[in-house]
């Protein structure tokens, strides 16, 4: 994640977090009375099919293909319920990868800026030492002014 630069009071981040716990827990209460209540479906399904088969000498082929789509139909909902938190922490992660990518200095014009700095590196060096070639010590200084004063 990216951090913001403003800072945040830790009791509102605690009070937030908890806010979005207790709201996972009832999310996931409701995922699970709804799991639940599916599969009291099916197996009502399956019992009501059950007798049916029972009941009849001949295969009750209508009873049997209703039965099955209600099956699809409720592990279809099932695997959309499952796979929804999935994509959407997909796609945040996208659009984050996405920021990164854009705040990223590609490694192509970061050894280009590299090699500016070695030249300017070598460049201010190469002023120094014209600098240091050109500067007399003060004790040469001291000595040209005693021989004046000498005089």
């Amino acid at each position: 994640m990216i951090a913001s630069s403003q800072s945040v009071d830790p009791t509102t981040q605690y009070a937030a977090l908890q806010e979005r716990v207790s709201g996972l827990g009832q999310q996931f209460l409701h995922f699970e009375q709804t799991t639940t209540r599916a599969f009291q479906q099916v197996e009502s399904a399956i019992s009501t099919l059950s007798a049916e088969v029972r009941a009849g000498g001949k295969t009750q082929w209508q009873t049997i293909v209703t039965s099955v789509g209600v099956i699809v139909a409720i592990l279809g909902a099932l695997g959309g319920l499952a796979y929804l938190p999935v994509k959407n922490g997909m796609e945040q992660f996208g659009s984050e990868l996405r920021i990164l990518r854009e705040a990223m200095v590609p490694r192509s014009e970061q050894a280009e800026r590299w090699r500016r700095s070695e030249e300017d590196i070598r460049t201010l060096q190469i002023e120094l030492r014209r600098a240091e070639a050109r500067f007399v010590g003060r004790a040469e200084y001291e000595e040209r002014w005693r021989c004046r004063e000498n005089k």
